[in-house]
C-alpha cells in the first residue's frame, strides 16, 4: 500500500493549486484534514461549473487541479 504524503506550505488567506495525479492501479482518496478543496479542472480541461470537496476520489489515471486557501 502507497500512502501520499506531502508538506504545502501556505499562508492564512492565501490561495494554493494542488494538482492530483493519481498513477497508480486503485482509487486514491485525496483529503487536507478539514480544508475545503474547489476543483476547477479534470484532466487537464477546465470545469463549467468548479465545486467544493472535502474528499476527492480520484481513480487510476485521473488529473484534478483544485484551489485551496487555508484560514489559519
Amino acid at each position: 500500500r502507497h500512502l501520499a504524503h506531502f508538506l504545502i506550505i501556505a499562508r492564512p488567506g492565501e490561495t494554493t493549486e494542488i494538482n492530483y495525479f493519481n498513477e497508480g492501479l486503485l482509487i486514491h482518496p485525496m483529503h487536507l484534514h478539514g480544508v475545503p478543496q474547489l476543483v476547477v479542472a479534470k484532466d487537464g480541461f477546465p470545469l463549467p461549473a468548479p465545486y467544493l470537496v472535502d474528499t476527492l476520489s480520484v481513480a487510476p489515471g485521473e488529473r484534478y487541479t483544485v484551489l485551496v486557501t487555508p484560514t489559519e
